[in-house]
């Protein structure tokens, strides 16, 4: 066709007085290029999408006929979900259509999205592998703690779902984990947040192993008589080559610790630990009242983002570890738990699996698949003066098995980073705010 009839053409698919099949014949035909044709024109590329059916779009799409501007222009206008399953599970990458636009990742996820109670039928139903029921807890899709106490699936069971080795311990003998007493007032809180198994546990379990093993860790802890039994556990494992066992999935529990430094000064800490499974709530819009609280207190706070490295991004979108933390750090900003932060640091956790452990690799790491987390915390620093930090962490040598000879190399480094300006206990005792005031009383008085 020349160009005066192409643009009659056109001026006929706007006035919507076209034939369809004509222009399929056309297009099938040669006589138009569906590039050129549509130009950039998106009612133009509405009439070409419509003029064939979804299943003839799919057969050429499968034997890669479509250019990303095409493709562009028919997940815009033409597929329903259930075909748009069908693409991006058989011959499109989820995580190409993202990279080139063609859907969010809000709308990738809506894609494969399976309401929890038809998960949970499923998996009673034994129509689940247990791959397929550790990728729904790790994503947060469905909860660890639901199967477990509904009688879906015993502790055990679910310890080999998740791939855990044997707990040296159970945490729940420990004690109630739902009775925990109130956080103490003029300490640093140290969050430690991630995914379900990602090995937060595990990193704080190695950094109070080290202050204890080299006498470095005087308890403050008196009030919280689980959370020093907790300590004590986690150490013993340590120091045997033994993994800590998960948090319980609806747990918080905090664990008061002085570190003490070079020059034996103490460093009042309090780390928080919790569940992958609260974590994830965040990014599912279900926080726990005990999680608020802790956020919102007015101690200043260490976040440790743990970063798990032998998560894939390009294979585990629908578990994007970068999403969660994304939004976490999001929240934290319009929340105002940000204008108390001292310092974030995206810690890379199983660093020990990276065939480079230098620490440019971890840098180089974190800015190719977590690039745009790093700019937003990037963003976040400037706008509230706190550090921000990369690092890596192993605990040690493993073997295949999964028992280890502990290497305190990473941990030493992290605990002497905490001790460097977290602030100190001057007269040796921390006082709490309202010990501070009731001597501001007693001065203006006497």
């Amino acid at each position: 066709m020349d160009k005066e009839t192409i643009r009659l053409y056109k001026e006929k698919i706007r006035k919507g007085t076209y034939n369809s099949n004509d222009l399929k014949n056309n297009f099938n035909s040669g006589v138009l290029n569906p590039e050129e044709f549509i130009d950039d024109d998106e009612q133009i590329g509405i009439a070409w999408a419509k003029a064939y059916t979804s299943d003839e779009h799919i057969s050429k799409i499968r034997d890669k006929k479509y250019s990303n501007k095409l493709l562009k222009i028919l997940f815009k206008n033409t597929f329903i979900k259930s075909e748009l399953k069908e693409i991006l599970s058989n011959y499109l990458k989820p995580d190409e259509v993202i990279k080139n636009g063609f859907l969010t990742r809000e709308e990738v996820d809506a894609v494969f999205y399976i309401p929890p109670e038809e998960h949970i039928r499923n998996i009673t139903n034994g129509e689940y592998s247990d791959e397929e029921i550790k990728t729904l807890i790790i994503s947060g899709m469905v909860d660890e703690y639901d199967l477990v106490h509904n009688g879906i699936k015993s502790q055990n069971e679910m310890d080999e779902i998740m791939l855990r080795p044997k707990a040296p311990f159970n945490i729940e003998d420990l004690g109630d984990w739902s009775k925990v007493p109130e956080l103490k007032l003029d300490r640093v809180e140290v969050l430690v947040l991630g995914l379900v198994g990602s090995g937060k546990t595990t990193f704080m379990s190695g950094l109070i192993y080290y202050a204890r093993k080299n006498g470095r860790l005087p308890m403050n802890d008196i009030d919280n008589h689980l959370g020093a039994q907790y300590v004590d556990r986690l150490c013993l494992a340590v120091k045997k080559g033994e993994l800590p066992p998960a948090t319980p999935a609806k747990a918080i529990q905090h664990l008061a610790c002085d570190f003490t430094d070079d020059n034996s000064k103490d460093h009042p800490l309090t780390f928080l630990e919790m569940s992958g499974e609260i974590f994830e709530g965040i990014y599912n819009k279900k926080t726990s009242e005990k999680f608020e609280e802790y956020m919102f207190s007015p101690n200043n706070k260490i976040i440790f983002l743990a970063i798990d490295y032998k998560m894939k991004p390009e294979t585990e979108y629908n578990v994007s570890q970068s999403a969660r933390f994304e939004h976490i750090m999001q929240y934290f900003d319009k929340s105002g738990v940000l204008k108390n932060a001292e310092a974030v640091c995206l810690l890379i956790t199983k660093w020990d699996e990276s065939p480079d452990n230098s620490e440019e690799a971890a840098s180089k790491f974190i800015k190719e698949e977590f690039l745009n987390l790093y700019r937003m915390c990037e963003r976040y620093s400037k706008k509230y003066s706190f550090k921000l930090e990369i690092y890596r962490y192993s605990l040690g040598d493993f073997k295949a098995n999964l028992s280890y000879t502990y290497k305190d190399h990473d941990s030493k480094f992290l605990f002497d980073w905490l001790c460097s300006f977290s602030p100190i206990i001057k007269s040796g005792k921390s006082k709490g705010l309202f010990q501070k005031f009731f001597q501001w009383l007693l001065a203006l008085f006497s």
